[in-house]
């Protein structure tokens, strides 16, 4: 698997500009095991995306119909695309992430929607933008998407609040991430249940009420779970 990896890393590195992957290609590049979602399992992101079309009406069959405005989503570090890839049709994206081979993926995956002006991704990661005090310029969004890791720590030295930075990653992007929710919006939290933070931790850091958790306790072979906040003023 290692040699696979690196053979698709070197292959990223090539590509054009303008490159368009066949399905030959993209089911190539689904195999890379070096993004934090690999493991993600498709019932989870199918239980989350299916959670959300009964809850927006623009993910609605009527929805799409008589509301044709996209559903804006933001994913803080997006791995490989994987949940960006299987949400709805009408989605509007917006994906950042530091690791560039990981980030070229997710624009793969997602080549048809940035051709239809619905996907926009960049190298970044929003401690950027508390890089300095004013932050109030920042978009929002209808869905935020995290998924924290343990080994995270490039916000640590950005942030311009020192007492953010000093936060474990679990606690860090639950509460900047909440920041680019928009009013009656949502944050999606991909969680590792090893981390220990409590259910009325997560609310307090972001400020935002728990509407759903997807948990999968008697599937042992599923090491992550969801947890979905809603922005309520």
């Amino acid at each position: 698997m290692e040699e696979l990896n690196q053979d698709i890393e070197k292959l990223i590195k090539t590509l054009p500009p303008e490159y368009y992957a066949s399905e030959q290609e993209l089911a190539y590049y689904r195999r890379y095991t070096g993004c934090d979602d690999f493991l993600l399992p498709n019932i989870l992101i199918n239980d989350i995306w299916d959670w959300f079309k009964k809850e927006i009406i623009n993910y609605s069959i009527e929805g799409d119909k008589n509301i044709p405005s996209p559903v804006s989503v933001m994913h803080t570090n997006s791995g490989a695309g994987r949940i960006l890839e299987m949400s709805p049709a009408n989605s509007n994206i917006t994906a950042f992430n530091l690791d560039y081979v990981c980030k070229k993926i997710t624009d793969i995956v997602c080549q048809d929607r940035e051709r239809k002006g619905l996907f926009f991704s960049a190298e970044r990661d929003i401690s950027q933008y508390f890089a300095v005090l004013n932050t109030n310029t920042s978009r929002k969004f209808n869905i935020v998407i995290t998924q924290p890791n343990s080994k995270m720590s490039f916000y640590k030295a950005i942030d311009y609040n020192q007492r953010y930075g000093d936060l474990s990653p679990i606690e860090y992007y639950t509460k900047r991430s909440s920041h680019f929710v928009n009013d009656n919006g949502f944050l999606v939290i991909i969680n590792e249940p090893s981390n220990d933070i409590t259910d009325n931790e997560i609310e307090i850091l972001s400020e935002m009420k728990i509407v759903k958790k997807f948990a999968y306790d008697n599937m042992k072979y599923i090491s992550y779970e969801a947890i979905i906040l809603k922005k309520v003023k």
